[in-house]
């Protein structure tokens, strides 16, 4: 009942306190980098551009693992395989997904192009998904004052506190 209750809790403190401490603007989070050209769930650096030169600041990227650990801007291996036309078992090395266009035309990302890209605009958040690990996200990206994470469990809230020091920031437990 107490884990219930604390659900609830901390989802309101999620879902709505930031609609009200934040600016209006700061509201809308592009979802996997945002749609182009009618794809959605692409986490391609054609999708933060475009996603950017609309307006968005707040960027959401699904994370997962290549087979050695490395993190990867995708959303499910299936759906990229797809996407991307390739019939390996996955998860796959890193250096195979970078080969692989998203619909033979967008960029995939990992940690060192997603770095690059918010390096190059200074005013927009990463927001994590699917990925429940905040001591390896907040060790491999470039700026933890711009690092908001989706968790999935009370021991990775809990190391999330050790590892980002904004205020800022805020998190989504699903049980």
């Amino acid at each position: 009942m107490l884990k219930k209750h604390l659900s609830f809790l901390l989802l309101f403190v999620v879902d709505f306190l930031p609609l009200f401490a934040q600016d209006f603007e700061g509201r809308y989070i592009a979802h996997a980098g945002g749609n182009i050209d009618n794809h959605i769930y692409t986490n391609t650096l054609e999708a933060l551009d475009k996603s950017y030169a609309d307006g968005f600041r707040y960027f959401e990227l699904d994370f997962l693992e290549d087979v050695y650990g490395n993190v990867l801007a995708v959303h499910e291996w299936e759906q990229w395989k797809t996407m991307t036309g390739c019939d390996s078992i996955c998860p796959i090395t890193e250096k195979h997904f970078l080969e692989h266009k998203i619909y033979e035309r967008y960029t995939p990302l990992n940690m060192e192009r997603i770095n690059q890209w918010f390096l190059e605009h200074e005013d927009a958040v990463l927001v994590t998904d699917k990925i429940n690990q905040p001591t390896k996200m907040a060790s491999l990206f470039v700026d933890k004052e711009r690092l908001i994470m989706e968790l999935f469990s009370f021991e990775a809230i809990a190391l999330m506190q050790f590892c980002l020091s904004s205020k800022h920031h805020y998190f989504r437990l699903h049980l």
